[in-house]
């Protein structure tokens, strides 16, 4: 599996959690798996998966760092700060 893999799958379960504390871990798993990500498609010169990884690294920081349960299961792409933008 791929560090690419692993931060969608560890976003998703996050994003399944059921309680902040679960929420919390699987976003700093895919935060981790997402940096994994970047690090090795810029190593190869592939710029737009290395940014589609630094996209993904972001999300689960924003994730990971929120305090409201509700408002961090809703911080992916089209979101922010838990409203539709």
């Amino acid at each position: 599996m791929s560090a690419a893999d692993d931060a969608y799958t560890y976003a998703r379960r996050g994003y399944r959690a059921s309680d902040l504390d679960n929420l919390h871990y699987y976003a700093r798993k895919a935060k981790s798996a997402a940096q994994d990500a970047y690090s090795y498609a810029s190593s190869c010169g592939c710029y737009n998966a290395a940014s589609e990884a630094d996209d993904s690294e972001r999300y689960a920081r924003r994730a990971y760092n929120e305090e409201d349960f509700d408002y961090a299961q809703l911080n992916r792409p089209g979101y922010q700060g838990g409203q539709l933008v």
